[in-house]
């Protein structure tokens, strides 16, 4: 009898043994960890091949394919590609490493800070920017702070880009070091810098860190800021801008490339069903109009 319940209760609880799911054999991980290892390295040798040739075209082509492939081999043949003085090699390299993932591509950016070929470029450098910004690494910070001043000759694109890119590095420096920006560039008139407003970007930006908007004014802001400060905590999430097109913008901006392709895909998806409630409409509207001539006829 007890034998006979002994094996009836291990049948009754078999499925159950069963249903719980197991780790994938650790000689299977093991083969995927060294299969991304082999596709790193074959990346890697492709990049720095491709550099070795020194033809334009072929080096932006491979950097474009290959230098977000996660893997610090990957980002130390890109980071090579800086020191190239050739606008679309340089601008190739600072896409790639704004997102590799691997967590290097942020301290090759930053070794870079003072290339000249980079950094008095308009184009290099607003692209600089917003790579450091994509980061949302603090460590950042002081490399974007770099001739921020509103006196200084650097061109207004890369200015704004540089306070964009603060906004996105969610730290209490980020909204000290625009606010210090602000405060140095021209502006407030005869009456002075009480008057003094701040630009789209750098209110967007503050709004974003903050979670609250002061408007255009900058006294609105650095009072705000000065009775806050002490007590004032980063939220993790950033704030919402009112103005839904700047939101857009805000959010395109700062997308990966996997996530605008997602969202164009998705765009098109509703661009699509909506053309097909339309031609379903039109459809049902001809087959009234088709039934309607018919009760005439009788």
């Amino acid at each position: 009898m007890l034998s006979t319940l002994l094996l009836s209760s291990s049948f009754l609880f078999a499925p159950t043994a069963l249903a719980i799911p197991q780790d994938p054999p650790a000689e299977e991980a093991e083969v995927d960890a060294e299969m991304e290892k082999v596709k790193a390295g074959e990346a890697a040798a492709q990049i720095k091949e491709a550099l070795k040739g020194k033809e334009e075209i072929v080096m932006v082509a491979t950097i474009d394919n290959l230098g977000q492939v996660k893997s610090k081999l990957v980002t130390k043949e890109v980071s090579k590609a800086l020191k190239i003085k050739k606008e679309a090699v340089q601008i190739s390299a600072i896409m790639a490493l704004r997102f590799n993932e691997d967590p290097t591509a942020l301290g090759y950016l930053l070794k870079v800070r003072k290339e000249k070929s980079i950094q008095e470029n308009v184009k290099t450098a607003v692209e600089y920017a917003y790579a450091l910004g994509q980061k949302g690494d603090p460590k950042a910070i002081p490399a974007l702070q770099d001739d921020l001043v509103g006196t200084s000759k650097t061109p207004k694109e890369v200015l704004n880009a540089k306070v964009l890119a603060l906004g996105h590095i969610r730290h209490k420096d980020s909204v000290e070091a625009i606010l210090d920006y602000a405060k140095t560039t021209p502006g407030g008139g005869r009456r002075g810098a009480k008057n003094k407003k701040v630009s789209r970007e750098m209110r967007g930006a503050l709004s974003v860190l903050t979670g609250t908007d002061q408007g255009d004014s900058l006294s609105a802001w650095t009072d705000w800021w000065y009775d806050h400060r002490s007590k004032f905590k980063m939220s993790a999430v950033a704030g919402e801008l009112d103005d839904e097109r700047q939101q857009r913008s805000w959010t395109k901006l700062w997308m990966t490339p996997a996530e605008k392709e997602g969202a164009a895909k998705e765009a098109e998806d509703e661009k699509a069903t909506r053309k097909e409630k339309r031609k379903k409409g039109a459809d049902s509207d001809s087959s009234s109009d088709s039934s309607s001539d018919s009760d005439d006829d009788f």
